[in-house]
């Protein structure tokens, strides 16, 4: 569940018009850019500009385009446009106090559930997880979303808040219909906490709702090893088998069940070191 660096902003700013140049490749987005700028001189393409800089990693030609747009009138929306800009660039150069200080300016002209991540993820690499959470609480409030949810938890783990992390996955797994990622969350959480017998319910449950992803068996065959329970472990191991195929089991799979396959195949050798369940 680890936190997106440098990114949040970039949701914030996807609604923009005229992003035509967002994909297109870094010299050609930027002599589109520059043709704008010569139609008709305005903030707005060289915020652009800097945008689409910043999706290069280059923050500092960034910074000398968002400087150039700070030299024009701006508008609210280019201005909260502009700190977020600005607080994205400044982190990724290392200066996250300057960061923070721009994210609060965009955030007072134009709150975003996408600002408030950002500045939850700021505070957060502060160690002020008191603001980082209030941040992200009211960015789930105003735009719902998994990876929200993700975040949320996270940093209330981070703080030591355990019983808020599993209540946010828990209502998150209401809100958005059950989403895997959340519950997987919920489960390791569990699992982290030294609670494998309820991190079990849950797996039973998303096993039996999608008894075609291999996640779930291989997850309860080690949660029912941290248990002791090698019988239950060697069933769910069987059942792992049956969805990723034996080979893989045996950690001799490749592809994109390869991780599953070693992690089955490493309950599959603590089964045979244990020398029961055979």
């Amino acid at each position: 569940m680890r936190l997106a660096r440098g990114c949040a902003c970039v949701a914030l700013l996807a609604a923009w018009p005229g992003m035509a140049w967002a994909h297109a490749g870094l010299p050609e987005a930027l002599a589109h850019l520059d043709r704008e700028l010569a139609r008709a001189p305005s903030p707005g393409p060289w915020l652009s500009r800097a945008e689409r800089q910043l999706q290069d990693g280059q923050w500092a030609p960034a910074l000398e385009d968002l400087a150039r747009a700070r030299g024009h009138d701006m508008d609210v929306a280019a201005r909260a446009r502009y700190g977020a800009l600005k607080g994205q660039a400044l982190e990724a150069a290392g200066r996250p106090g300057e960061a923070l200080a721009a994210v609060d300016g965009a955030l007072a002209l134009q709150p975003s559930a996408a600002l408030h991540r950002a500045r939850a993820r700021l505070l957060g690499a502060r160690g002020r997880w008191a603001g980082s959470l209030a941040d992200l609480r009211q960015a789930q409030r105003l735009e719902p979303t998994p990876e929200g949810c993700l975040q949320w938890a996270h940093a209330a783990e981070r703080a030591g808040r355990v019983a808020e992390a599993e209540r946010v996955l828990q209502a998150g797994l209401v809100q958005l219909g059950g989403a895997l990622p959340v519950r997987l969350a919920l489960v390791e959480l569990l699992r982290r906490a030294g609670r494998p017998a309820e991190a079990l319910r849950w797996v039973g449950e998303a096993e039996a709702a999608w008894p075609a992803s291999p996640e779930w068996p291989v997850l309860a065959a080690e949660l029912h090893m941290a248990r002791g329970s090698c019988l239950h472990a060697r069933a769910a191991l069987e059942r792992a088998g049956r969805v990723l195929g034996r080979r893989a089991l045996r950690g001799r799979g490749g592809g994109l069940d390869a991780p599953l396959g070693d992690r089955a195949a490493a309950v599959d050798r603590e089964l045979a070191a244990a020398g029961r369940c055979r």
